[in-house]
Formats: C-alpha cells, structure tokens, sequence
C-alpha cells in the first residue's frame, strides 16, 4: 500500500491492483502514484497519450517512444524542462530524440538551437535496483558551515582524526556540491530539487512559518519508509514549518529530535535555560517541544550522537533481516555561536588557528567517530553507507584554503563542499581513492539513495501551473565506474548567479565550465586561515541580486551574492572559469569563451525561474489548520509551527 496526499481530497491508492482514486481540489496538487495519472494539456503518458495544450484533443501515439520505456511515466514537454532523455516536440507532435529538439533537453535546459559539438548526449535515468540487489544501511552527516580546510581531511593539524580516517577508507568527493548558505541545501537534499528552483529564502524568523518544503513533494525518508527503511531525523532542521504537518516527524522520520531555526543562540540545553519551561528554547521532540530533552543537553553534539547511537543499538536488537536504517544526522557544529564545550570535554590545540573553533570541530569528529563505531559494535557497518559532508562553505572563523571566498558567496569557497563516502557497503576497491571530476550535486542524493534502496525516486508533482519533476540523478554508477563515467547531467546550478556544465571533448577530455553572473571580489584563505583579498578587476557597478518571490511568506532573498568589496561579475560582464584547470577561479575565460558564456547565461535564466511560493493556500490553510495567534505562547516559548490540523481532517 503507497500513499499521496492532495490538499481538499481523499486520496486512496492500491498499488498492487494499479488504482487510483482521487479528486483533484481547486489547489492543483497531484502527485504520480503507481502509474495512473490525471491527463494534464501538454503532458505525454504511458500508452502514448498526449493532450494538446492548444486545442484540448486528446491524441494517441506521439508519445511512442516514451510508451516503449518501461521506466518511462510522463514527460514534460514544454519549453523549459524534459526529465528524460527523449520527449514529444509540441511544434511536430512527434517523439523528440535526445538534444534533436530545442524544446527538450535533460536537466536544466539550454535553449541554444543546438547544443555544442563537444557535449555529451544525456543519459536516460537509471533504472532502480531490483528487489533482490544489496540494500544498504544509509547514515547522512551534514556539518554546519563547516569550511573546506577545516578538517583533516585537508588540514593535518585539525584535531578530527576520526572524520580524516573515514575518508581515507572511502572515497573523497572533489567535486561535491551545496548551495551557498543553508536551508536550501538541505531542502534540496530531501526533496531532490535544485535550490534555485524551490526558492533560496531562508525560513527563519517571520519566514518560520513557511512552505518552502512544499507537502506536495515526496520527501527522501518517505520514499524510503515505503520500502521498510526506519528513518530518523537527529539535528538541526532549517525547512519551515508553517503547519504541524511540516515537522519532520511528519514528513517520513519515524523519531525527530532537533532544533527548527537556522542557528540557535547557542549549543547548550535547547538554546535556552537548562529549565524546561523558563524562557525560550528551540528544540522539538518528535510531535511536541523537547521539554523531555532540553535538561540533558549539556552540548548538542554529544546529545545528538547519543541519540544516534541509541537508535543504532535499539534497531539491531529488533530489526528483522529485511529493515533497514536511514540515520539523518545534520549536527550544529560548527556554527555560529563558537563555543567552547563542557570543561571536561575541552582542549587546547595550539597549532589550530582558534583553539575554541577547533574545539568545536573536535566534539564533530568525537560526535561522528561515536555513530560509526556503534554500526560496527552492532554489525551493521559492512553494510553501511556513510556519506559526509558540509552544508556550505565555511564563515567566520571556518578556512576555506586554497578556494576563493566563503558561505554566502557563489564561489567555490561557498559552495564546494568538503565530502566523502565511506562504510562496508562501499566496494572496497574504492577504499582510500577520490572521485576526481565527476561532479556530485546535494539534489543527486534523492535520486541515489532512493535507487540504492530499491525505490524510484521520481517525484512528479502539480505546482506552479505543471508537473515538476526532481532534478536529482544518481550519481552511484558515476562514483563507482571504473574510469571517470558518464556524467549523467550535464548542467548543474549551484547558486542563483554559479551554474556548471560538464562537457567531454577528444582533445582535453572531461572540461568543467563554471559561470558566474554576480560576485563580490571576497578573498582567499591562507592554510593558519589569514585572508587574502582577491585580485579581479572591479566593475563600476552591480545588478541587483536576481529577484525572489516577495509576498507574506516570500520576502526575498536572505544573504546578498555580493561580498566582500567591489563587485568583479555581473550580468553584464559574467565571469567564466574552467574549474580543473583553475580550482580557485583566478582566470576569467569569459572573452575568450563567448559561445560558452551565451549558452549558460541562457541555462541559468531558466534554472531561476523558482516555482515554489513560500505558502500553502489560504483557503486550504483555513480550512484544514487553525492558526496559533500566539505560537510562543502555545508552544510555552519554544520554536514552533504557526498553524495547527483541526481535529479529524485528515493529512
């Protein structure tokens, strides 16, 4: 039995029988379940249905080629994205091949009549493992701002030897990819859209309240509830939470303890007084405050690994063969505030750059060495997969060295991330290696551990006037190839003004074009994390930051693009780097590279055209939510959703 949820509808669907019985609300809100599909003008359906968008008619058999392919549920075919690799041409009516038609492309478009010569065709998705092929166990560790240089991975003198000998064993990810400050990141990791497209606000303060996580997505621990995976959510949240139906526990995570903002006031007793119900705190314990946790958490790291550990040992005592775990583990540190730990627990290092910072890093890397050591205690390690990385680029006392610049910046210091996968059920052949240019996006998590579990992870759902499918690919057989694989997307936006495209040429092999549109001169970073002002030339003057939905729960973007002095890219004179050849972006190819340059300012034009609006209806928030006109006050001061479900409408 699979579920959906339409807002105003009853939605009962039997997969084992392919039935759907649902009834669409004046809120178009649909998701694809087992098949069946609500005909929508300008979409093609298995069978080869396609409903003209002009005229109404329904049509049979220009969709053909998507019929024949069994992975194949519908594909978009308008003007801005075709998920698959072939689609129907609305100007012929007939199936497009891959990059034969303007209109289709896969990924981010590019609207160019043709693509470059050099470029690879795109590569169908893959299809899921079947149900007999090895599940593994998946523990996600997300670190806060956590900067490029900051562990020892990188950094020799970082006191995070734990962190540095699970990616030794693993594979270092070179090219791993977030956006640029927070929340979208993590949204984007559990919805598989790219940042740029579900809105870049950050849901803090007046924003809390929000849907910038839409209910219509299927979230990651959803799909992979659906097929036995126990999912838990451990640490900082950051999504929105404008009803009670946003909170984690009620978006697929079987347990949820964590804290709701973007950073707390600091690491100790929920942010508030080590008294429950004295002052304000932000945490929440499945579906009510922690009242029941804040007198225990004397730092968050170390609550937060006991927590994990707890839930590794309760389900190897109870887990049948077929269970498997999903351990979401995004940890505080090392955020602002910086804080020392308990004085039992603190250190000196005198060859760190701040000895309180790396404290911080310290008890991350005794959080992380305590979770991955109770999987082997328990027996679950050889069938593990552990993937670590940051949420962004490192700020304030963070070292992003040698990159250039840091959070909030659309340079590599902000959002290429430090990263790793390692565990027992990495092929061992892989132990100790790096992945080289293969580039690895946070939406391409979704897609790969979905296939990992057996799961499709296609996400097709009714928003902003179509269907919007997830832009996350998997990324497994790319990491694990031989050689350095097929990229299976060719375009990648990292931040509202930075997109990247992989391209494959006989003469140089694999290139990586990185655009940016909009940037501050920021600075570089020395390895003792002193800075170093950048050297481009500046511009007279700045475009403003692309816009960003305004509106009540939409006021804007959070964190400006430009930082850190005059201005060195902007729309009129974007910067071009190639990334192998110059990983901390100090030679502009933009004049030299025009062609390159047209062909993804165009590609980034469309990957901002953002389709998620911050706010459910009102009309569906009245009529199934009442709203909390004093939510501190029900929450008895802690961080919480502003609209509670009515008694009996259902979720």
């Amino acid at each position: 039995m699979c579920k959906g949820h339409i807002f105003f509808t009853l939605v009962v669907v039997n997969c084992a029988r392919g039935t759907v019985s649902a009834a669409i609300a004046p809120f178009q809100t649909l998701k694809s379940m087992c098949g069946t599909f609500q005909i929508v003008p300008g979409t093609c359906y298995p069978g080869g249905t396609y409903k003209s968008p002009t005229t109404n008619g329904t049509v049979t058999g220009c969709c053909a080629a998507c019929a024949a392919d069994p992975q194949c549920t519908h594909w978009s075919v308008d003007a801005v994205r075709c998920p698959g690799p072939k689609c129907c041409d609305l100007k012929s009516g007939t199936p497009a091949q891959p990059l034969t038609s303007p209109n289709c492309t896969s990924g981010v478009p590019t609207p160019s009549p043709s693509p470059p010569p050099s470029a690879p065709p795109p590569t169908p998705r893959p299809a899921p493992p079947t149900p007999d092929a090895p599940r593994p166990h998946i523990l996600m560790v997300l670190a806060d701002d956590l900067g490029f240089y900051d562990t020892a991975i990188y950094n020799p003198r970082s006191p995070t030897p734990g962190i540095a000998a699970l990616a030794s064993r693993g594979m270092r990810l070179d090219h791993m990819y977030v956006f640029r400050y927070c929340s979208p990141t993590r949204r984007s990791f559990l919805s598989g859209r790219f940042p740029t497209l579900i809105s870049t606000v950050q849901p803090d303060g007046n924003n809390m309240c929000s849907n910038f996580l839409p209910l219509s997505f299927t979230t990651l621990p959803e799909k992979l509830s659906s097929v036995g995976y126990q999912c838990h959510h451990v640490g900082k949240g950051h999504e929105g939470y404008q009803t009670t139906d946003h909170l984690p526990h009620n978006r697929g995570f079987l347990t949820h303890v964590g804290y709701l903002s973007g950073g707390p006031l600091n690491y100790f007793y929920g942010s508030g007084s080590p008294l429950p119900f004295q002052g304000v705190h932000d945490l929440w314990h499945d579906d009510h405050p922690a009242w029941d946790i804040v007198p225990d958490v004397f730092y968050s790291a170390n609550t937060y690994a006991s927590i994990a550990v707890d839930i590794i040992h309760n389900f190897s005592a109870s887990a049948v063969s077929a269970d498997r775990l999903f351990i979401y583990l995004p940890m505080q540190n090392v955020h602002a505030p910086y804080q020392l730990p308990p004085t039992w627990e603190a250190a000196d290092y005198p060859e760190m750059w701040d000895n309180t910072y790396a404290n911080m890093l310290h008890m991350l890397d005794v959080a992380v060495v305590n979770v991955t050591t109770a999987l082997v205690d328990t027996g679950l390690w050889n069938n593990t997969l552990v993937w670590f990385s940051a949420d962004n680029g490192g700020i304030g006392r963070g070292n992003n060295y040698p990159l250039r610049g840091h959070k909030h910046d659309p340079w590599e210091g902000g959002t290429r991330a430090t990263a790793f996968v390692s565990g027992g059920f990495l092929p061992s052949r892989l132990s100790g290696t790096q992945s080289g240019p293969k580039l690895v996006h946070i939406s391409d998590l979704y897609a790969t551990f979905c296939s990992l579990a057996g799961v499709d992870p296609r996400d097709d759902v009714f928003i902003g006037g179509r269907f919007r499918s997830v832009d996350g690919v998997n990324v497994w057989p790319l990491l694990t190839a031989e050689d350095n694989g097929t990229q299976p997307r060719a375009i990648t936006p990292t931040t509202e003004a930075g997109i990247i495209e992989v391209v494959e040429t006989p003469a140089s092999g694999r290139i990586l074009w990185k655009l940016v549109t909009l940037a501050g001169q920021s600075n570089f970073y020395t390895p003792n994390q002193s800075s170093i002002e950048g050297h481009l030339p500046c511009l007279a003057g700045r475009q403003p930051d692309p816009p960003q939905p305004n509106g009540p729960y939409g006021p804007g973007r959070t964190d400006p693009l430009v930082n850190g002095g005059c201005p060195v890219c902007n729309a009129t004179a974007p910067c071009l780097f190639s990334l192998l050849d110059d990983p901390t972006e100090t030679v502009n190819l933009a004049q030299e590279q025009p062609e390159v340059v047209a062909r993804l300012v165009a590609s980034l034009s469309l990957a901002n055209q953002h389709y998620v609006t911050g706010s459910l209806p009102l009309d569906v928030l009245q009529a199934n939510y009442t709203l909390l006109p004093n939510r501190s006050a029900y929450w008895r001061g802690y961080e919480g959703p502003c609209w509670i479900r009515k008694n009996g409408s259902k979720q």
